[in-house]
């Protein structure tokens, strides 16, 4: 797909701008965001993270890059609801045991600064 690849590439340039208009076409396009990320965005980043291992990028390069992904992902959209979402959605459905979500103990509040 020539539409994710200049995705990938607009990402490895770390043009925020480009990245979030190629996306919102893509979208606007029917293709699905999962698709996007997979092959477009993440697709982007793995180039980058070779870079940096190579020394062909430094950090700030990589911070433009991520940068550029994050202007990507926030005109995605969340498309699937957070844990405690989907429990206000459907309170009849059971929370999965992977889902559910705890209260911090008191030596986690103490230790993270909680409250």
């Amino acid at each position: 797909m020539a539409q994710l690849q200049a995705l990938a590439d607009a990402i490895i340039a770390g043009n925020r701008v480009k990245t979030a208009e190629l996306t919102a076409e893509a979208l606007s396009a029917g293709m699905p965001a999962k698709q996007i990320l997979d092959e477009g965005l993440i697709a982007g980043m793995a180039v980058v993270g070779e870079k940096f291992k190579n020394c062909e990028f430094y950090v700030p390069e990589v911070l433009v890059a991520a940068r550029a992904m994050a202007a990507a992902i926030a005109r995605t959209g969340r498309t699937t609801p957070r844990p405690w979402e989907r429990e206000k959605a459907n309170p009849d459905q059971p929370a999965s045991p992977a889902t559910e979500t705890r209260e911090p103990s008191p030596a986690m509040i103490r230790k993270r600064g909680f409250r």
